[in-house]
């Protein structure tokens, strides 16, 4: 003996329906993956900041997502950074050396932001008739200084350092 039987019949416009789920599914993976790309790129900006790397560096992370317009269940997104070596040599650690692999000056916080010219202040370009000369100092646990002899920090309304 048999069971009972079970007829289905399908109503409507079987390839619209098709076409509408596709348009759903191409949609949904298409802002899926643009959102995550852009999710990615904030953390990694959060990332860099709370290393502190600076808004600046932060700012060189970059999405883009494909298809450039429409939808696609293929769609992507590629994150990357303006500064590739930049990130790469905070995250593995690099070696620091000067231009010509002499010698690294690199400025304390008590000393000018500025040097002679308005530049970015160097040992070449130190204001010295403002602070006085720079002294070499040769230190056998550590790196070795340069150093500007009685000076004091300045704080207060008239006194940090440009």
């Amino acid at each position: 003996m048999r069971g009972p039987r079970i007829k289905a019949a399908l109503q409507g416009d079987l390839s619209r329906f098709m076409r509408e789920e596709l348009a759903d599914a191409e949609r949904a993976v298409t802002e899926g993956v643009h959102e995550a790309g852009e999710d990615l790129v904030h953390a990694l900006r959060r990332d860099v900041i709370a290393g502190g790397l600076g808004a600046r560096l932060a700012k060189s992370w970059r999405a883009a997502h494909y298809p450039k317009g429409g939808r696609s269940l293929g769609a992507a997104s590629v994150v990357r950074t303006k500064a590739p070596t930049l990130i790469r040599a905070f995250d593995e650690g690099a070696l620091i050396r000067s231009q010509d692999g002499i010698w690294l000056a690199i400025p304390t916080d008590a000393a000018p932001k500025r040097g002679i010219g308005r530049k970015r202040i160097t040992p070449t370009n130190f204001p010295e008739n403002r602070f006085g000369p720079l002294r070499f100092v040769y230190r056998k646990s550590g790196p070795s200084l340069l150093v500007v002899d009685n000076q004091r920090e300045r704080k207060g309304k008239r006194g940090g350092y440009a």
